[in-house]
């Protein structure tokens, strides 16, 4: 596997954009346009269920899609927390700022930035890469009738005719590609511990710890797009510590058109015992507890209503990115020893290579917004965003995005671990998701839970815990 990698030091000519055949999708098709049945029976053939291609790379950096890991790893019980699928592997290669050059096909400008602002720290601790994304076979199934079905609706705020599955697994313009992403499969019921925490560059932090309990309504089985009410996610949490926050409570209902329906949310403050509505969580307002270093929309790597942007599938390439870290995810490390100054510790930072699409968002003429500029990486086999990178109106890149993942066997599928956000002016970053001191595994189960768990009644009442 090594040799695969040092020759990159030598073939200038490394082939990194792949999928010339999507290139000439890009233009030809209006917002509205379906899929063909004919382009729709790729998917499973030639293509993968989601619609990735199946196929690795002729290099054999990237391995063909064999179906992803669909069982637990030997030993493990309903309960037990986590592991890592690979334990016994370890890097093929570090690279440090010095090796930007050898590897510049395969980095982007976040990870270029990171490896020059932060010469003598930061790492990419390269392995082997495995294709391990799968999702139950009811969401091959769905995403195969999305796929002719599925369409936009208010110029692209929201989609129709769609649940339960990828909506445009052969997306045919940055509109359905971003939507990929806004719905992807996360399971049906979340319940767990987690902590965010803002890292300063002398090491100093702000660590907060919550409950958190989501629903993705989505996903809920056995229903139909009619049947989902315009809701895609419940989201409820409960803050634990540090003091002065316990017992404040939030709680988010996030809708499939926010032109039609913005979303919702209400807050509960301990000390006055009240739900309050919170008005415009929506767009770059600064997000909750990150002490400004992430928007709202930021969150998730990206969420909300795409309306303030255009939006553009510039073609795919290979690129190092985070991926099957469920290292970042073990009891065993501490925050101690994860959240070093300027970014995480890269000791426990797994980074492979994948193809991924590349996604421009520009904002338009007559929106606002802190920025101007927006680029997105999503993972192929999962529609998830890996990596953004974020300018400002000046052209600069300002914040970037890393989405750390793991392979979950419980109800399969890659999904994130831990989200971070670094700001490069002020050399704060944002790590969210943490759950390595979590009281409890946190449960991700096929479960339909009912909705009035997700109430301003309910919010009231968990406060009061």
């Amino acid at each position: 596997m090594a040799s695969l990698f040092q020759h990159l030091n030598t073939d200038a000519r490394l082939q990194v954009w792949s999928g010339v055949l999507w290139l000439c999708l890009i233009f030809s098709f209006p917002a509205q346009a379906l899929v063909s049945e004919n382009e729709a029976r790729k998917l499973g053939a030639e293509l993968t269920p989601l619609g990735a291609e199946r196929v690795g790379s002729s290099d054999g950096l990237i391995p063909p899609w064999d179906g992803g890991i669909t069982s637990p790893p030997d030993g493990y019980q309903p309960g037990d927390f986590l592991r890592d699928p690979f334990p016994e592997e370890s890097p093929v290669d570090v690279i440090d700022a010095d090796k930007i050059s050898a590897y510049e096909p395969l980095l982007n400008d976040a990870q270029k930035a990171l490896l020059r602002q932060y010469p003598d720290t930061y790492r990419i601790h390269l392995y082997p890469s495995h294709r391990t994304h799968a999702v139950p076979e009811w969401l091959y199934e769905n995403t195969r009738k999305n796929a002719t079905q599925a369409m936009l609706s208010d110029g692209g705020s929201g989609i129709q005719n769609a649940f339960g599955g990828v909506p445009f697994p052969i997306p045919q313009n940055g509109l359905e590609m971003i939507w990929n992403h806004l719905t992807r499969w996360r399971g049906v019921y979340l319940l767990r511990d987690e902590a965010e925490a803002v890292v300063f560059p002398d090491g100093a932090r702000k660590l907060v710890t919550a409950d958190v309990e989501v629903f993705f309504n989505y996903y809920r089985p056995r229903t139909d797009p009619n049947s989902l009410n315009n809701i895609m996610i419940y989201y409820k949490s409960l803050v634990k510590s540090p003091p002065k926050l316990a017992g404040g409570a939030f709680l988010l209902i996030e809708t499939l058109n926010q032109l039609k329906q913005p979303r919702q949310s209400w807050g509960y403050n301990a000390g006055q015992r009240r739900v309050r509505r919170l008005p415009h969580m929506a767009y770059d307002s600064a997000a909750l507890l990150s002490e400004s270093t992430r928007t709202i929309d930021d969150t998730d790597m990206f969420n909300g209503s795409p309306d303030r942007y255009d939006w553009k599938i510039l073609g795919k390439r290979r690129l190092i990115a985070p991926y099957n870290s469920n290292r970042l995810g073990l009891p065993s490390v501490s925050y101690d020893d994860l959240l070093t100054p300027n970014h995480l510790n890269p000791e426990y930072v797994r980074q492979e290579v994948h193809r991924v699409w590349v996604l421009e968002a520009r904002l338009k003429p007559s929106a606002r917004h802190i920025y101007a500029r927006r680029v997105f990486y999503l993972d192929e086999d999962s529609w998830g965003i890996m990596m953004s990178e974020n300018y400002d109106r000046e052209g600069n890149l300002w914040r970037v995005g890393m989405g750390h993942s793991w392979a979950i066997s419980e109800v399969r599928g890659v999904m994130s671990v831990v989200d971070v956000y670094h700001d490069l002016k002020t050399g704060v970053y944002n790590a969210k998701g943490m759950q390595n001191h979590a009281r409890r595994p946190g449960t991700l189960t096929e479960e339909v839970v009912s909705v009035e768990r997700f109430t301003p009644a309910a919010l009231r009442s968990l406060g009061h815990r």
